[in-house]
């Protein structure tokens, strides 16, 4: 593996990770607001 394609991994791994945790975060919010209603 060249230092290119090992910038492109990093960067496809830390979008999905990234995705991920704002999903995460999306959903305990709406559950949140839908217990507090």
């Amino acid at each position: 593996m060249n230092q290119f394609e090992m910038i492109v991994v990093g960067l496809l791994l830390t979008m999905v990770f990234g995705m991920f945790v704002i999903g995460k975060w999306v959903m305990v919010i709406m559950i949140n607001s839908r217990i507090n209603q």
